[in-house]
């Protein structure tokens, strides 16, 4: 284990750095947290509402298998979306297609965040083509 010496400023500049970085780390795990919980909240309420209906073990899978994965901004507002037109079903058998829909779009969106292409890896350098430094 090797120690560095910092002087006091670089120290205050150090511990502020890790702060806010940490504070931004739980920033977006909360609202991954919270979109997700609300997500469950309302499979659980249309599990209530609709026993053994079809459609819904699908919704419930895609919600659980979507909590694997790395979710962006963008996944994290169609979840929102979807989440969404859920609490605002009505009861009865009309809202069985709605809730099939809903259970597409989560597979469809859980097909296209697992079977990404990665990103290029970016080269630590690049070297310039002028053949002026030369």
């Amino acid at each position: 284990m090797k120690w560095f010496w910092l002087s006091r400023k670089l120290l205050r500049a150090v511990e502020a750095i890790v702060r806010n970085a940490s504070s931004a780390l739980s920033d977006d795990a909360r609202l991954r947290s919270s979109v997700l919980s609300r997500a469950q909240a309302a499979v659980t309420r249309l599990n209530r509402l609709h026993q053994n209906a079809t459609g819904l073990e699908g919704l419930n899978q895609a919600l659980r298998q979507l909590a694997n994965l790395q979710l962006g901004s963008s996944e994290l507002e169609a979840i929102r979306r979807i989440t969404d037109r859920l609490m605002k079903l009505p009861t009865g058998p009309n809202a069985l297609p709605m809730v099939q829909s809903a259970s597409k779009q989560l597979r469809e969106l859980r097909n296209r965040i697992a079977h990404a292409l990665p990103e290029a890896p970016r080269p630590a350098y690049a070297l310039d083509e002028e053949e002026d430094d030369a």
